[in-house]
């Protein structure tokens, strides 16, 4: 530095960076006498390299900060940041191939698809990225390294949060093939920009993804720095952004649909009311009408996350909430002086009209001294009406909106009602099936059929479920962990309160509102078994518990029977499988094999569900394994564990196919395929499994000796082993 300004009256760098220092988790510096740190390696190991490095990135040490270092703080980067934006990779890859599977062609992705798209989340999600990329190149040209990983750490939390999360549907094909295509393409765009933007910082990661994505692309072009040609994503350069892609009015109205999203979680999580069941009505409450018009068009996604038959926008707030004014004190007791008090009396006067003016505007002029109030000038506050309390739990942003400066108010509908009830007991039983596909290793694209039985409960295990339910209802600390909203923490923190009352409420198909006595449990109709409840008169009925627990029991069985009646359409589009009662005629049949079952209680009612694959059964002889793996015990002894862990990586190592005798002197080869689709297995029994499993190996002998009439009687012979 010195030498630098003494020869050329100038500094020796152009930009500097400084760290701060890394010290041990309890303050002190890392030492190899006291032993007070990880060693670096083995957290390497654990974690990985990228976890570690953007871990220490996304420090104060960037700042020139110490930082106290936490192998929590590694893991916490590996479990909030990579796990979902890998998952967002996965789920990607997975719905291309139910795409292809519909279809009967590959995935590509087409990036014109993803501009021609209409649809408000895609085009949200692209503007997004090019503000991103505008940012970063902004910051990292001005050596701000500190402002950009935040950045980036907030984009992929909003892209795994809030668009796959929102659009799952729609990946998915519900909506049809093409709209599935624009829904893809633009996550598949999106996950190639982040890999380029990401890769300075996470580079091991970045390749990953950067091959797998490179599969769906079809590039013409020969330069190895283009992305799809390039060889490595750390041969292409950070990405430009497009000006007519930036959308700051549509990242704004998403972010208020967020915020509203994110009140009605909290707001139902208060009133301890499960994501599964569904609220009646949403109502969501600003006096800006062109804001609540913009939330209007995203109301298909407020009320598919809120779970609520309907949503409301209503300008007036006054029919909500009361507004308290008051001067704050601290800044305007001495600038007011003597016409402080005549000031106080004044504000205190204030019309809605001129408290909405102020909220917005944050100006407003005292007849009083021509007094200029500004900003904080004035307090204003604002309570939910005490009539509406009972039935709804209203909650409002603590942050201002950016653009009208006025706080968005959120009020669920509370009131349950039978119908919504049994609603969300058809999507308990939903997804009481999908965890059960996933217990016993069924694939997505999976064709399996769920059979169901219903009993009722013992008397003495109903009032213990009744009094759980109870005990839940007076728990302020949230539902179960099934239940529990899919809410980030950060809406706890920016939302207050401003309905705090949790005494449940329940509408009786008769009309009747019970208003139950708090611990005391809610069950529906004349399935009440309480001790004591209080009606809306405040009298209090006397229930005989035991014989009315046997009762409600049985009553409680043929309820979740017409509730799956009811709702089977629910069940079915959720699950995408058949659902079947478990009786006699409709039993499986011999030729399904068991993948899951499951005993529980669901809804107070004990449910055993059972999932079962159609299949057809073929028993290989001993000679038959020796003959096929060269007398190998080893290698026979590795492919039937596999076949009883249905290990693909094993499999696939193996290679191999199984002699099939279809009849004297006629042998068939059944590979080994890791296709889920097709084959089930069991250490002494291949499965070929799927609805279609005997057009497969019809179509396995046809492909490999050319022989229709052989396809018949394969047909027959494969019949004694079913």
């Amino acid at each position: 530095m010195v030498l630098s300004t003494a020869l050329f009256d100038k500094p020796a760098f152009k930009n500097l960076i400084v760290n701060g220092l890394v010290l041990a988790e309890d303050g002190k510096k890392m030492s190899k006498r006291l032993k007070n740190y990880p060693d670096p390696m083995d957290v390497v190991t654990k974690y990985g390299a990228d976890a570690l490095r953007l871990y220490l990135i996304n420090s104060p040490v960037v700042r020139a900060d110490p930082l106290r270092f936490k192998e929590s703080g590694v893991l916490d980067v590996v479990k909030d940041l990579f796990l979902p934006w890998y998952n967002a990779l996965r789920f990607m890859s997975l719905n291309a191939s139910r795409w292809a599977n519909v279809t009967g062609t590959p995935f590509i992705a087409d990036a014109n698809k993803m501009l021609a798209s209409t649809n408000a989340m895609d085009r949200w999600v692209v503007a997004s990225l090019q503000g991103l990329i505008k940012f970063v190149r902004q910051e990292m040209e001005a050596y701000r390294l500190y402002t950009v990983v935040p950045r980036l750490v907030e984009f992929i939390n909003d892209l795994t949060n809030w668009y796959v999360r929102l659009n799952r549907g729609r990946l998915k094909g519900d909506d049809g093939v093409e709209d599935s295509a624009s829904a893809l393409s633009t996550l598949h765009s999106v996950l190639l920009s982040l890999c380029s933007l990401m890769a300075p910082f996470t580079p091991f990661l970045t390749e990953l993804q950067y091959q797998h994505l490179r599969s769906f692309m079809k590039t013409t072009s020969t330069d190895p720095t283009v992305v799809g040609s390039a060889e490595s994503i750390h041969f292409t350069n950070i990405p430009d952004y497009n000006t007519n892609l930036l959308n700051e009015e549509l990242e704004t109205r998403v972010r208020a649909m967020m915020t509203a999203i994110e009140l009605g979680r909290a707001a139902r999580d208060r009133r301890v009311i499960s994501l599964k069941t569904p609220v009646r009505n949403v109502t969501i409450i600003h006096p800006d009408a062109g804001l609540l018009k913009h939330l209007e068009s995203l109301q298909d996604y407020i009320s598919d996350e809120l779970n609520a038959l309907s949503v409301h926008f209503t300008t007036k707030e006054e029919e909500w909430a009361t507004f308290t004014v008051a001067p704050n004190m601290a800044l305007l007791g001495k600038r007011l002086g003597k016409d402080l008090k005549a000031a106080q009396a004044e504000i205190a006067a204030w019309t809605p009209e001129q408290i909405r003016s102020y909220m917005q505007t944050r100006k407003a002029t005292l007849k009083t001294g021509n007094f200029e109030c500004t900003g904080d000038d004035i307090k204003i506050s604002r309570q939910v009406r005490k009539e509406i309390t009972g039935r709804y739990e209203c909650l409002v942003d603590e942050s201002p909106h950016v653009l009208t400066n006025t706080l968005l108010l959120v009020a669920v509908d509370t009131l349950q009602h039978e119908v919504t009830q049994a609603m969300g007991a058809a999507r308990e039983i939903a997804n009481r099936v999908q965890k059960l596909r996933k217990h016993g290793g069924c694939q997505v694209g999976d064709k399996v059929c769920i059979s169901y039985s219903i009993a009722p409960l013992s008397p003495v295990e109903w009032e213990d479920y009744v009094a759980g339910r109870a005990a839940k209802q007076s728990n302020q600390g949230g539902d179960d962990e099934d239940d529990a909203p899919a809410s980030n923490t950060k809406s706890s923190s920016s939302s207050s309160t401003l309905a705090t009352s949790t005494t449940p409420i329940v509408e009786l198909s008769n009309g009747l509102v019970l208003n139950v006595v708090k611990n005391q449990p809610l069950e529906l109709g004349n399935e009440i078994t309480t001790i004591v409840r209080t009606v809306m008169d405040g009298t209090a009925t006397e229930v005989p518990s035991r014989a009315a627990a046997k009762q409600a029991a049985n009553n409680r069985v043929q309820w979740l029977q017409n509730t799956i009646i009811n709702h089977y359409d629910l069940i079915r589009k959720t699950t995408r499988m058949p659902f079947l009662p478990d009786t006699p005629s409709l039993r499986p049949k011999t030729s399904s094999v068991t993948v899951a079952s499951s005993k529980e209680m669901i809804s107070g009612c004990l449910v055993t569900l059972t999932i079962t694959r159609e299949c057809i059964r073929f028993n290989p002889s001993e000679a038959a394994w020796n003959k096929v793996f060269n007398n190998d015990s080893n290698l026979i002894t590795l492919i039937r564990n596999a076949l009883v862990t249905r290990n693909p990586s094993v499999l696939a190592t193996a290679g191999a196919s199984i002699p099939v005798t279809v009849e004297k002197g006629v042998t068939v080869n059944v590979p080994l395929t890791t296709d889920a689709d097709l084959i089930y297995f069991s250490p002494e029994t291949i499965l070929c499994s799927n609805t279609n499993a005997g057009e497969t190996l019809r179509t396995l002998v046809a492909t490999e000796l050319n022989n229709k009439e052989l396809v018949e009687r394969l047909r027959t012979a494969v019949a004694p082993f079913a």
